[in-house]
């Protein structure tokens, strides 16, 4: 699991591997840990991953400029929360920039949009049942009905091709977390 975040003089972005304790910079990084970071985000963000393509390359001997931008606009604090995990899957962050959310930055490479095929009101109900929350809990909280949100859950096994008699739910959960949905 790795931490990303730039050093006490914002000049660089320091990559820690949270299990060792090493620390290294972006560039210093193994070609083979940038390629995993590559294609996680090629994967997780294809839009963002399109965007940075135009603007950095498609060629592998681009993927540190690729993961370089990904991670400076995503990631920024020493918070001691891991931002990749053993997956490489991310964690994206609340980054300052005084360009963010605004339409001065023409990027598109902060708050990507994620490869899910469930809906707003999906995810929304997915957040509440991970953490535990019974469909009773979620209809009360969200103002909708308790079949409502059944038929959200049902959908979104449907959507994901979760199954299984033994624990679906577990599943469900590993999946949210596993696509930063929560």
């Amino acid at each position: 699991m790795f931490e990303v975040y730039t050093n006490s003089e914002n000049k660089y972005l320091v990559v820690e591997d949270m299990s060792t304790g090493v620390m290294s910079q972006v560039k210093d990084m193994p070609i083979s840990w940038l390629l995993k970071v590559d294609n996680s985000i090629k994967e997780t963000y294809p839009e963002t991953y399109d965007q940075l393509v135009k603007r950095h390359g498609g060629m592998r001997a681009d993927v540190l400029m690729r993961v370089k931008q990904f991670l400076s606009c995503n990631f920024s604090c020493k918070d001691g929360v891991p931002d990749i995990d053993e997956h490489f899957n991310f964690k994206i962050e609340n980054v300052f920039c005084p360009a963010r959310s605004t339409k001065v930055c023409q990027l598109g490479f902060c708050t990507p949009k994620i490869n899910c095929d469930l809906s707003k009101c999906e995810r929304l109900v997915l957040r509440l049942f991970c953490i535990g929350m019974s469909e009773e809990e979620i209809a009360e909280k969200l103002f909708i009905s308790r079949c409502t949100v059944h038929n959200h859950i049902n959908n979104m096994y449907t959507k994901t091709g979760i199954k299984g008699k033994t624990t679906p739910d577990r599943k469900l959960v590993a999946y949210a977390y596993s696509k930063n949905l929560i």
